[in-house]
């Protein structure tokens, strides 16, 4: 049961009160305000059978000495006051409110239901969807599921303890249809808790539109200007925190990778919501897959804390042919079919045209794939396409010949491929902006493209048709656009990528770099459309022209999907030693001999190929797999740099194991003198939360509580005797008056970073791990 008077006290605090007296489980709080003093008198009823004489006896005594007060008395429920009581109660000028009506900051839409705002346009738009059920896999478990909005409902609306949700999915899959049911649902079902005076969750969708208007990408931005568009009563940040700690609030973020990929600090902050000591804390996050290898931050994050119970994984995964057919119903009847009924023929034609095209049963196993392919069987028969990028231009072209059919835009009035110059360049700047595209900039563009004779009244009917094109929706900040659909977007962007390789401009592999290279759309349309004059430009980049990361890697991402030679790599004398190749997939690869030294070859995966008597001396192996791999005679080195590797569906992170493993697979005596130190893994681990394997800076200073959670090594110090060591040795300093440690400078920081980089520990470093460890005769190696 909630400690009312704990809780009334904190709330009066968060929003700016200071407590002046507690009698008998009466509050007296008071602020300054503009007009003068604010004064509030919040009795707490910890036990309903309480007499409510003595209740109302205790208020009306105390406000004797602040008459120009507000009085309150707050109760679990309202059971056990009669008739009588609450008419006394109203007869003093006292409320009665319950934990939800209390702690609780109504939006404006519920009290000016016209209000237009981001909460409207998600609920406007949930009505108008039609949810297919969407299978998912929780990470790390072989629990998968039939429905992920069923799970998040039950666990969002039941639970009381803390935990991070991360929904990933890939673009096309869903993952907004999902939040805005989910976030419907669990509104309405808050509101009607709200009436029947029980308590419940208020769910607080956080989104793009709480980001735009301003180049800022904090989440304090964000937070601020939710408060400010969407909260009736103003309230503190702080306040909004307090809720959400309390598990007054639940927070749903969807569509904002850009704040996720360009904040480094967002995952700790988060993370930090829901580690604070007491926390019911729940937060889901909704986000693109690609974001794991686009946001090292990101990355990182789950890499360090993949242990911790707070945090869970869901991965919405592809449709099947029974969530086909679902749709297919939804379609054609507006309902799901019963057991056993057969389908209407409208349902069979579908079925059967993507049961016998495997393009077309692969393209529909995505949402959103699974429609256009609907609409096109029922408008126009079945698409013959070679793959979704085809599909996606028909889609474009059909809605470019409507508008002209319709007399709206006329090819006269443009420069020659002007219309196709014109939305390939509104698509790249879409991309660019994560999501939007500023109306007087697309007008900018169209201008350009616009035949320099053409009237002046004619050339603004045009630019106003172009405005309005259905490849767009309008934005909800004034001023901007937004494509119907990403992926439509990527396709335009992909032509236009493909015209500049045609012109052999190197700057294309800058605009295509970002994001996961095999679920990135505009990569895999880029390479499926490759001509050979273009696949020596790429080769080019790979083997003399590209030095930078992610560029190389980009340009090495296409020239292996466009050229399948086995022995591509020797064939080609590309050199990898020392390049960043994280991400990279070699499948079906001859690399026998080759030299990966000094790579960074985090999530990479190496499928079917021969990597005999190869090098990995120096290199990082983070999450690195190796599956159906030759690699007799491959040389690993010290282990410096090896933090965790996959060999098929098997997940080796200790260095025992690796070890072992490697062994097994190379026939090598591996250059490991002694079974590492378990107390040196763990501060290697804790001074890896400053700086990455790669010897660069993270974080410079990291709470304590995001410090010491994550992976725990058997056999070690614990993670809070290692801090308290590492500050004792001055590598670690804790700020003054907080919870919060920063990483020292000089040559120290040198020592940390030889440390997490190539396992060297300094004599300092050294004398930190002896001082802790408790194991007789141990080495103290981290490796």
């Amino acid at each position: 049961m909630l400690n009312l008077e704990s809780l009334a006290q904190s709330y009066l605090e968060s929003i700016g009160f200071q407590i002046h007296e507690t009698v008998k489980g009466c509050l007296v709080a008071g602020r300054i305000e503009f007009w003068g003093r604010d004064t509030r008198i919040v009795q707490t009823v910890q036990d309903n059978r309480a007499p409510r004489h003595e209740l109302l006896d205790n208020v009306t005594e105390i406000r004797t000495r602040y008459p120009d007060s507000r009085a309150t008395i707050l109760a679990h429920s309202r059971e056990g006051f009669s008739r009588d009581d609450l008419t006394d109660i109203s007869a003093e000028d006292v409320q009665l409110l319950v934990p939800v009506q209390f702690f609780d900051s109504p939006f404006k839409v519920e009290q000016a239901p016209r209000t237009v705002s981001a909460i409207t346009k998600v609920r406007n738009l949930a009505e108008k969807d039609e949810r297919i059920p969407q299978p998912y896999q929780l990470d790390g478990e072989e629990h998968s599921g039939e429905d992920l909005f069923d799970t998040l409902l039950d666990e969002l609306t039941n639970e009381s303890g803390p935990q991070i949700r991360f929904v990933i999915g890939r673009a096309g899959i869903g993952k907004s249809l999902l939040f805005r049911a989910l976030f419907q649902r669990m509104y309405s079902i808050f509101l009607e808790s709200k009436n029947r005076q029980t308590l419940s969750k208020r769910p607080i969708p956080l989104l793009p539109d709480h980001l735009k208007g301003s180049n800022a990408t904090r989440i304090n931005h964000l937070i601020q200007t939710f408060l400010d568009d969407d909260i009736a009563s103003p309230i503190l940040p702080k306040t909004f925190s307090w809720l959400l700690k309390n598990g007054f609030t639940t927070w749903m973020l969807d569509g904002l990778d850009e704040l996720y990929a360009g904040e480094s600090d967002f995952f700790e902050d988060i993370f930090d919501l829901v580690a604070e000591k007491g926390s019911n804390a729940t937060i889901t996050v909704w986000c693109r897959d690609s974001l794991l290898t686009s946001s090292q931050s990101f990355a990182d994050f789950l890499d360090m804390f993949e242990d911790e119970e707070v945090i869970k994984v869901y991965r919405m995964t592809d449709w099947e042919r029974r969530h086909k057919r679902l749709l297919a119903w939804r379609r054609v009847e507006g309902h799901q079919p019963q057991p056993q009924q057969t389908d209407p023929a409208e349902v069979s034609t579908f079925l059967s045209a993507i049961d016998s095209n495997k393009t077309l049963r692969l393209i529909t196993s995505l949402p959103f794939y699974c429609n256009l392919v609907f609409d096109r069987t029922r408008e126009t028969g079945v698409p013959r396409v070679r793959d979704d990028f085809e599909l996606l231009n028909i889609v474009i072209n059909e809605l470019v010949a409507r508008e002209k059919d319709k007399g709206l835009l006329n090819e006269d009035d443009f420069d020659e491929d002007g219309l196709e110059d014109w939305m390939e360049a509104v698509a790249d700047e879409y991309i660019e902006r994560q999501g939007y595209i500023d109306m007087d900039q697309a007008r900018d563009y169209a201008r350009v493209v616009l035949r320099e004779d053409l009237e002046e009244r004619k050339c603004e009917d045009t630019l106003q048709s172009l405005l309005q094109f259905p490849l767009f929706v309008r934005g909800e900040e004034l001023g901007r656009i937004e494509f119907d659909h990403d992926l439509l977007a990527h396709a335009l962007a992909a032509r236009l990528y493909l015209k500049q390789i045609r012109k052999k401009q190197p700057k294309v592999f800058e605009r295509l770099s970002g994001g996961d290279f095999e679920e990135s759309p505009r990569l895999r349309f880029v390479a499926s459309r490759l001509e050979p004059g273009m696949n020596e430009f790429v080769l080019e980049q790979v083997r003399n022209g590209i030095t930078r990361h992610p560029e190389y890697s980009t340009a090495l991402f296409l020239l292996l999907q466009v050229r399948s030679e086995r022995d591509l790599v020797a064939q080609e004398n590309i050199q990898l030693a020392g390049k960043n190749l994280t991400g990279i997939s070699f499948s079906d690869r001859d690399l026998a001999g080759h030299r990966f030294n000094d790579c960074d070859l985090s999530r990479v995966t190496f499928l079917r190929c021969d990597l005999r008597d190869s090098s990995f001396e120096g290199a990082v192996l983070m999450e690195t797999k190796f599956d159906q791999c030759m690699l007799e005679g491959a040389r690993f080195g010290n282990f410096n740099r090896i933090k965790s590797m996959y060999f098929g569906s098997a997940f080796l992170r200790e260095t025992v194991q690796i070890r072992d493993r490697l062994h097994k697979e190379t026939g090598r005596k591996l250059e490991v003198l002694a079974d590492p130190c378990p107390t040196a893994l763990q501060v290697v681990m804790l001074l890896g939360k400053f700086v990455n394997p790669l010897g660069e800076p993270r974080s410079a200073h990291i709470d304590k509580r995001l410090l010491v959670s994550g992976r725990k090594v058997a056999g070690a110090a614990t993670p809070n005797s290692c801090v308290q060591e590492l500050v004792r040795h001055k590598y670690l300093k804790k700020y003054t008056g907080d919870d919060r440690y920063s990483r020292c400078s000089g040559s120290g920081y040198a020592e940390i970073v030889a440390a997490v980089r190539d396992g060297v520990f300094s004599d300092g470093i050294m004398s930190v791990v002896k001082r802790l460890c408790q194991r007789t005769g141990c080495s103290h190696r981290a490796n």
